[in-house]
């Protein structure tokens, strides 16, 4: 891979995680938004996915000095040279149950940040030498950290994985290619002990990290799904217009409204020769449409009009039916 492409890939992976898609749950779900029946292999979670934080015998709150001083430590910790991801998630795992939701999320929004930050450096590891090679010669597809740890022969590449999982990033094959990504199921662990918004944010985030809504530019779940992630994104918009994450679930649900309107160039909504919309895609926006109510949300009055446009014309995409699209959702929207 050239120096040039690499530092493309890394660039848009540290985007990715800082915005969005992963890609593609929450408050709004019922069997649209089932956000607590979080993917499995979460790292440094139970396999069984069960809330660390809610039903373990917490010993209740410390004094407010004390929590303050918890608080001080775990950014001091974050501000320390070198990866100190670890240890800032063994810190949230011990101290969790003693916090206020608003210092549970500072601490998990801080560890978010901090993944973030640290993503660039460890996916240049992943490309120095042979890794990637080394990699894709021990990597099976749907193989997690834990598997790949088991597999690694190599000491340095079973040190890596170990990193990089103890970090809470998972590993993303895009394009044949490997990358930490950030595996927000480890956080989302915890919600359950932070405020509304953070917690509803890292379950919509969970949600991606534990299937991926597009991938290699295809749509990788089914567009009934795609429809919950969307609504589940807009209600959290509407439920928390001040969150400190209100720009990131934004930017999801421009994602998901732009892929619901559209598909994506792999998966479009309209077959690229018949001009026929995707049987799948109109029987899961048919069904959603039946059960909404008028002025529920602004995204399905969109997709009504969209769809009634759409029976006009056999559900054939036609010059019309694309403008009234545009119109109705433009691709270069903010």
């Amino acid at each position: 891979m050239t120096n040039l492409k690499k530092s493309k890939l890394i660039a848009a992976l540290i985007l990715s995680a800082a915005l969005t898609l992963s890609a593609c749950g929450d408050k709004s779900e019922t069997k649209n938004n089932d956000t607590n029946t979080l993917q499995e292999n979460t790292p440094s979670a139970p396999n069984d996915n069960s809330d660390k934080a809610g039903n373990n015998g917490a010993a209740g709150e410390e004094s407010e000095a004390a929590q303050d001083q918890l608080v001080a430590e775990f950014d001091a910790l974050l501000q320390q040279e070198g990866n100190k991801l670890p240890e800032a998630f063994e810190f949230i795992e011990k101290h969790v149950n003693s916090l206020t939701p608003e210092r549970v999320s500072h601490l998990l929004l801080s560890v978010e940040d901090a993944q973030i930050a640290a993503l660039g450096g460890l996916a240049d590891r992943f490309y120095e030498g042979d890794t990637q090679e080394r990699i894709g010669k021990i990597f099976e597809i749907g193989d997690s950290l834990d598997e790949l740890i088991g597999k690694a022969t190599d000491e340095k590449l079973k040190a890596l994985f170990t990193e990089t999982k103890n970090s809470g990033y998972q590993l993303d094959p895009t394009e044949g290619m490997f990358n930490p990504d950030p595996d927000y199921r480890v956080a989302a662990a915890y919600a359950n002990k932070a405020t509304g918004d953070v917690k509803d944010y890292l379950q919509l985030k969970a949600k991606e990290s534990g299937e991926r809504s597009l991938r290699d530019a295809a749509l990788v779940i089914g567009w009934d799904e795609l429809l919950t992630r969307a609504l589940a994104a807009e209600n959290f918009t509407k439920q928390y217009p001040d969150s400190k994450r209100i720009k990131e679930v934004k930017a999801m649900l421009i994602n998901y409204t732009t892929t619901v309107f559209y598909g994506a160039n792999n998966t479009p909504l309209f077959g690229y020769d018949n001009k026929q919309m995707e049987p799948d895609a109109q029987k899961a926006y048919e069904s959603a449409l039946k059960e909404a109510a008028s002025g529920s949300s602004p995204l399905l009055d969109e997709l009504k009009a969209f769809m009634d446009e759409a029976a006009k014309n056999k559900y054939k995409l036609t010059e019309s039916l694309e403008q009234f699209r545009n119109e109705l959702v433009p691709l270069n929207y903010e």
